[in-house]
């Protein structure tokens, strides 16, 4: 009776989470095709995502959700695989999810900013990186260096926005001509 209590609670808690990716609706593959262990499917998870196994890891951390519990740690095991598989918008799902299971999570945040800045959503990731900050109480190596990384990448595309755009001065009429700016600091007069 426990045990269908438990798997009820289970499903009961996964129904509400409206917000988890389609991966977690789907079928997982048997469980035989996961490696034997008296760990936590977290703990197999992060096993198998340190040994490079990123598909049995992206399984173990979904086996982890549905079994143990919606936690940050295995929304952002599932982030960490699919980011590896080079799939960063569902990376990003993940990492997002995370940080409304964990909003006070610096790690969820620092993912989330991480992902962010890999697909060029730099202002999202400065953010991100400026909550795992402040989280942390600004003891946060990892994510001090991601936010450095982050507003060098918005200089960056400042300064090529402002390359790109027309010559954003007006032209005044002064006297006989009209004015522009030429080169820096210059003035031409056109006639």
């Amino acid at each position: 009776m426990k045990t269908l209590a438990a798997a009820t609670a289970v499903l009961f808690v996964l129904s509400g989470c409206e917000f988890l990716p389609a991966s977690l609706t789907a079928a997982l593959p048997p469980a035989g095709q996961l490696p034997e262990t008296q760990d936590t499917y977290l703990d197999m998870g992060r096993r198998l995502l340190a040994q490079g196994e990123v598909d049995l890891a992206h399984d173990a951390f979904i086996r982890s959700i549905r079994v143990e519990g919606v936690t940050a740690e295995a929304l952002s095991g599932a982030g960490v695989a699919m980011e590896r598989k080079g799939l960063l918008t569902e990376a990003r799902r993940y990492f997002e999810h995370a940080v409304r299971v964990a909003p006070r999570s610096p790690i969820a945040h620092n993912n989330l900013g991480a992902v962010e800045y890999r697909i060029g959503a730099y202002p999202e990731a400065r953010q991100a990186f400026l909550v795992a900050l402040r989280l942390s109480g600004g003891d946060n190596a990892v994510a001090e260096q991601n936010l450095r990384l982050t507003e060098h990448a918005l200089r960056l595309a400042d300064a090529d926005r402002l390359a790109l755009t027309p010559n954003p001065v007006t032209l005044q009429r002064v006297g006989s001509g009209e004015y522009s700016i030429g080169k820096p600091g210059g003035w031409e007069e056109q006639e």
